[in-house]
C-alpha cells in the first residue's frame, strides 16, 4: 500500500514537471521576442492615431481607426513576433489614410443664418421657444387623469395662442417708412428763390429815392442863395460927390 502511495506521488511530479515545461518555454520565447522584436513604428503610429479628433472625421471611417489603435496598444503591453507588431502598423496606417473628414460649413453656415433671424424678430423666437415647451409639458397631461393639471396646459396654451395670433397680425401689417428726400425747387420770379435776392431791389429803389432828395435839397439850397442875393438894396452912387473941389 505504501509502495503504490510512492509511486502515485512520484507519478504526480512528473506530470506537475510536465506542465512546467511548456510554460517555461512559452517565458523563453516570449522574452527572446520581446528582445529581438522592433516596436519603434508601432508606438509611432499609435502616438499619430491618438493625437486625432474623433469629431473630425466621419463614423464610419472612425471605427476601423478604433479598432486597429485599440489592438496596437494591446500589443505594446505585451511581448510579441514582429510579423504580428508589423501587421498592427499595417492596420493602422491604412486606417489613419482611410479616414474622411466631415464637413461641417454648411450646417455651420445654416445656423449662422437662423441665428442672424432669431436677432431680428427675439420676440417671436422667445414666444415659439414658450410654446414649444408649453407643448412638451401639455402632452402628457393628456393621460394624466388630473383635471387640475389639464386645465392649468389648457389656460397657458390659450394665452400663448392668442400671443402667436397677435404676432402673426403684427407681421402681416405693412411697414411704413418715411424717408426725407430734398428737393430742389426751381425760381418762381424774376430772381432766385433765395429770400435774401428779394431785397436788393427793395435796397435800390431806396437807394434812388435818397439820391433824388438829395439832389432836390441841394437844387433847392442854391436857389435859396440866389434868392437872397438878388434881394440886396440897390445904392445911388454918383462919383462926383467924392470929388473934392
Amino acid at each position: 500500500m505504501k509502495f503504490c502511495k510512492k509511486i502515485m506521488a512520484v507519478l504526480v511530479m512528473l506530470c506537475l514537471f510536465a506542465n512546467m515545461i511548456p510554460a517555461v518555454a512559452a517565458v523563453d520565447t516570449e522574452v527572446r521576442l520581446s528582445s529581438a522584436t522592433d516596436y519603434s513604428e508601432l508606438k509611432k503610429q499609435v502616438a499619430i492615431a491618438n493625437e486625432l479628433n474623433v469629431y473630425d472625421y466621419t463614423i464610419q471611417t472612425w471605427k476601423p481607426l478604433k479598432d486597429a489603435l485599440k489592438k496596437g496598444t494591446d500589443l505594446l503591453k505585451g511581448s510579441h513576433g514582429q510579423k504580428t507588431v508589423n501587421d498592427a502598423v499595417a492596420a493602422l496606417k491604412k486606417a489613419i489614410s482611410g479616414l474622411e473628414k466631415m464637413d461641417y460649413s454648411k450646417l455651420d453656415a445654416v445656423l449662422a443664418d437662423i441665428n442672424n433671424e432669431i436677432e431680428k424678430d427675439q420676440v417671436r423666437y422667445n414666444l415659439w421657444h414658450r410654446v414649444n415647451a408649453a407643448i412638451e409639458t401639455a402632452r402628457p397631461r393628456l393621460v394624466s387623469g388630473n383635471q387640475e393639471l389639464v386645465d392649468l396646459s389648457v389656460k397657458e396654451l390659450q394665452a400663448l395662442l392668442e400671443e402667436m395670433q397677435q404676432s402673426a397680425q403684427k407681421a402681416q401689417e405693412p411697414e411704413v417708412v418715411i424717408e426725407e428726400v430734398e428737393v430742389e425747387v426751381l425760381p418762381t420770379s424774376d430772381y432766385c428763390n433765395i429770400p435774401m435776392h428779394h431785397t436788393w431791389p427793395i435796397l435800390f429803389v431806396v437807394s434812388a429815392v435818397l439820391n433824388v432828395a438829395l439832389i432836390v435839397l441841394l437844387i433847392y439850397v442854391i436857389m435859396k442863395k440866389r434868392q437872397t442875393m438878388d434881394n440886396t438894396p440897390l445904392v445911388s452912387y454918383d462919383i462926383d460927390d467924392d470929388m473934392d473941389y
